[in-house]
């Protein structure tokens, strides 16, 4: 009998140690998971962290290109507007230009027209005195034959 005491003791002792073992099974499973899901997260974490990381990295990268790019525009439509202005006065030149071309060519025919005045005033002055210097020599001439024929008629 005290052997079956001891044996159905030991029997109670092996079920309670089966029960602990199959609850720190349990337990140890439970932790397994637990600590899984804590790392899991945390990776998760991490690569978001990273990821995050990289898309600021990215943003600050394009806000960079931005600014760059606005400079470059800034300056470019520095630029044009320049050549607008430059256009402006030179369109304003062009057409200065125009009316001094006008007016130098109506000055220009004004004086073609008192050349040709002068030129025709001087022809004719010429030819006046040419036919009267003509007309005098002709007369010179006249004078000199009667006076020769004077001569030679009381000789």
């Amino acid at each position: 009998i005290l052997a079956d005491k001891r044996l159905i003791e030991n029997a109670e002792q092996v079920k309670i140690i089966e029960k602990q073992i199959d609850y720190t099974y349990r337990l140890i499973e439970h932790k397994r998971k637990i600590i899984g899901r804590w790392q899991n997260d945390n990776i998760q974490k991490i690569y978001k962290d990273d990821q995050i990381k990289m898309l600021e990295q990215e943003n600050m990268d394009m806000e960079r290109k931005m600014i760059d790019w606005i400079k470059v525009n800034q300056r470019l439509l520095k630029i044009f507007e320049a050549m607008k202005d430059r256009e402006v006065e030179m369109i304003y030149a062009a057409e200065r230009c125009k009316q001094r071309n006008i007016q130098a060519r109506e000055e220009c025919s004004k004086m073609q027209t008192y050349i040709l005045t002068i030129s025709k005033t001087l022809d004719e002055v010429f030819i006046s005195n040419t036919s009267s210097s003509s007309i005098t020599l002709h007369n010179e001439e006249n004078k000199s034959k009667q006076s020769v024929c004077m001569t030679t008629t009381t000789t």
